[in-house]
């Protein structure tokens, strides 16, 4: 991190100057947490593929993030289907004693 201005945080990243700013309904997670990250996983990414660019570590990563939320995101909506039926099949058995 290189300095702050009205809540923008100034990074340097990957080579880039990059001001970035906590989005709110996200506060649980910081700028530098976020930008720690992606220097993290491109670091392990370059270790294993020395032959790699920093722009192409950074598309394997983009690559890699974007499949991991998908992945996320598939598995909160089955999740909630689950839930769901879960749900209705207790009802069901409450609504049988009911009777």
């Amino acid at each position: 991190m290189i300095k702050a201005n009205n809540e923008a945080l100034e990074f340097e990243i990957l080579g880039y100057k990059v001001n970035f700013r906590s989005d709110t309904a996200n506060s649980l997670i910081s700028p530098t947490e976020v930008v720690g990250y992606v220097q993290n996983e491109v670091t392990e990414i370059r270790k294993n593929a020395k032959h790699l660019s920093i722009g192409e570590a950074a598309l394997l990563l983009a690559l890699k993030m974007a499949q991991e939320k998908l992945l996320i995101e598939r598995e909160y909506r089955e999740n909630i289907i689950k839930l769901h039926q879960e749900v209705n099949d207790a009802k069901k058995v409450i609504d049988s004693f009911s009777i």
